[in-house]
């Protein structure tokens, strides 16, 4: 259940006041892992003893005042977000009781925006702007481990601040176009945590630490976008940063997994964007290579209760992307896109017997596939309805690993949904199937306790809505 509220206040003309809020509330089951027969080479049936749920309510605010001249624009928002949720894991995944797991989280956030940009200036625009932030993680996690008796209770409290500065400008000579840009981020991240053991009733102090980091990035941007004769050729050289951070989850017998460093790339972009056909269809071309050092990657803890971010030594991604869209004729619309990645390490060593180097990176499809296709029949001497519209769309993925090993992947699959909507005024009635030809397939699988886990993509469903756009 979900509910938006967006107010919109012009005092005068120059100045708007908008207001936007929202909530939503989630309870379902989740979790629905199998073992994966790696004989067989398909999953077993879902056999958990324990139900496992997540439930979830989130609440936004954000106020926004706007400014704008003929020549110039300030904006200022400000937001808050909260976030309150619960998992419940059979974590064993299995008929047998050897582990429950219950994580109660609460996220508050609260962030400040301030951009001005020049307007409508033939020759050169400007942008500056500033960011900040506040967020706290309070977060327990508590598993049960029914052999021993024994519950494992874990807190972690986690304040986060950060500060931004940046500034783009762009130059405009006749028909090029030259962009660049400077941010400066700084990030401080405070961190308590603390690890007890509960059994028979007495309480058993198991790690306690209290520490304190601090990333600080400068990143740059400069571009070039060159037009003719409705064409586009653009060019892109990019710096991109994750901060580091503290792990959520992970083994105190492991206390180098406590945290993990900040994340850097290079970004290398060229493209085409350019009208074909008379005009009659769209076409854009893409080819990247992004240059990582240091990239998080996600980790099953030793444990196997739980998962952390590491980092590897030095990766990359190279690729290519390509979307064709035809202008709609008599009712028919076409689009086609395709996008194919090659990410691998280059260096990821993790001891004197492990490494990974040259092994393909986990959880990024090689190939990915969308083909989508409508047509509306405008409908005539009748007061019932204005036209139906037929929708079919086409998605493939794959090859995916799973793992930093590459012994875990998915190969390509493809799923058609097939959606018929009644439409009349800002009303439309949806009627939808989804995975038409119930294909099977991965959507996530990880190893633990000496087993293979997977996750199924939904079977073919089908269902309803109905819509109204204001």
């Amino acid at each position: 259940m979900s509910a938006r509220l967006k107010l919109i206040w012009k005092p005068i003309d120059d100045f708007t006041i908008t207001y936007i809020s929202s909530a939503e509330n989630s309870e379902e089951g989740g979790y629905p892992y199998a073992i994966y027969d790696s004989i067989e080479k398909e999953p077993l049936d879902i056999n958990n003893n324990q139900y496992s749920s997540y439930t979830r309510n989130t609440a936004s605010n954000a106020l926004e005042f706007k400014y704008d001249k003929e020549n110039y624009q300030i904006k200022m928002t400000s937001s808050y977000q909260m976030m309150d949720d619960n998992q419940s894991i059979d974590q064993d995944f299995s008929p047998d009781s050897a582990y429950f797991v219950v994580q109660e989280q609460i996220q508050n956030m609260v962030s400040n925006e301030i951009i001005a940009r020049s307007k409508n200036n033939k020759m050169y625009n400007w942008l500056f702007g500033a960011f900040s932030f506040q967020q706290r993680f309070d977060r327990s996690v508590d598993v049960d481990i029914y052999a021993q008796n024994m519950v494992s209770k874990k807190e972690y409290d986690n304040a986060i601040t950060g500060h931004a500065l940046f500034h783009e400008s762009r130059l405009t000579l006749g028909q090029l176009t030259l962009t660049g840009g400077l941010r400066i981020d700084y990030e401080k991240d405070t961190y308590d945590y603390n690890y007890e053991l509960e059994m028979g009733g007495n309480i058993i102090p198991r790690y306690k630490t209290d520490t304190t980091r601090d990333d600080i990035v400068v990143l740059g941007k400069l571009a070039a976008n060159y037009k003719f004769n409705g064409t586009n050729i653009y060019g892109l050289v990019s710096m991109g940063s994750k901060p580091g951070g503290f792990n959520s989850s992970w083994d105190v017998d492991h206390p180098n997994h406590i945290d993990f460093d900040a994340e850097s790339s290079t970004n290398y972009e060229i493209g085409v964007k350019t009208s074909l056909m008379n005009k009659q269809l769209y076409a854009e071309a893409t080819v990247y290579f992004i240059d990582w050092n240091d990239q998080q990657i996600t980790v099953t803890n030793p444990s196997g209760i739980g998962t952390h971010l590491e980092n590897a030594g030095r990766s990359f991604s190279k690729g290519a992307e390509l979307t064709l869209k035809t202008i709609p004729f008599c009712g028919y619309v076409t689009t086609l896109t395709y996008g194919y990645t090659h990410a691998q390490f280059k260096s990821y060593v993790v001891d004197d017997e492990t490494n990974y180097n040259g092994n393909f990176i986990p959880y990024a499809p090689q190939h990915t596939v969308s083909v989508r296709f409508s047509k509306s029949y405008q409908l005539q001497n009748t007061d019932v309805l204005d036209r139906i519209r037929v929708s079919l769309l086409y998605t493939g993925n794959g090859k995916t690993y799973w793992n930093n090993e590459n012994t875990m992947s998915q190969k390509y699959y493809g799923l058609f949904n097939a959606k018929v909507s009644f439409i009349k005024d800002k009303f439309a009635l949806n009627f939808y199937r989804k995975n038409v030809l119930n294909t099977q397939y991965v959507t996530y699988a990880y190893q633990a306790f000496g087993n293979s886990y997977v996750q199924l993509g939904k079977p073919s469903y089908f269902g309803m809505s109905l819509t109204y756009n204001f």
